[in-house]
């Protein structure tokens, strides 16, 4: 075989040519490979999105479907407007019972955001059915609400009155929005 400077030629060129279509062959499967991870990189996020989406569609149901539990629930706690009117009830009541009542201490803890609670300190003085008659009815509120302590004691002689009662009533109500 005969090599001449025109074989040198094309087999140079050749060569060259060889190399520069495995560089570009080589760059063309880099850039592939970037957008294959570009790819899969956009379909996690749009994966991602896509069950959040799914779970906030979900807990929207739950809400629609929970609202008249919630409402029912909602019912038994005090609201701030009827703050005033619970306490006329209350001195209402003890009236119903022949019962002498006075709210010596009212206080408002807070419980979180939404809730706090109303702590009173009642004080009372009646007959013996008409006390204990009134300290069950402050039981049975159709309220969130608990008695945290009750100190009632009988009279101290024939002249001395009747029962006296003191009672610390909590209930639980909602804060205003």
């Amino acid at each position: 075989m005969i090599v001449t400077k025109r074989t040198k030629i094309v087999g140079l060129s050749s060569i060259g040519a060889l190399v520069f279509s495995v560089v570009l062959l080589s760059g063309m499967i880099y850039s592939i490979s970037i957008a294959e991870n570009n790819l899969i990189l956009k379909q996690t996020e749009i994966a991602k999105v896509q069950m959040h989406e799914k779970e906030l569609l979900s807990l929207a149901r739950l809400v629609d479907g929970s609202k008249s539990e919630r409402e029912q629930l909602y019912s038994y706690l005090l609201q701030e407007e009827d703050v005033i009117d619970f306490l006329s009830l209350i001195g209402l009541l003890a009236e119903e019972q022949n019962i002498s009542l006075d709210i010596s201490e009212l206080s408002v803890t807070d419980l979180s955001s939404v809730f706090e609670e109303l702590s009173m300190a009642i004080n009372i003085n009646g007959e013996y059915v008409s006390v204990f008659h009134m300290l069950t009815i402050l039981e049975t509120l159709p309220y969130q609400s608990s008695i945290r302590s009750v100190n009632i004691t009988g009279p101290k002689g024939p002249n001395s009155g009747g029962w006296t009662g003191e009672i610390v009533l909590v209930v639980t109500k909602q804060k205003e929005l």
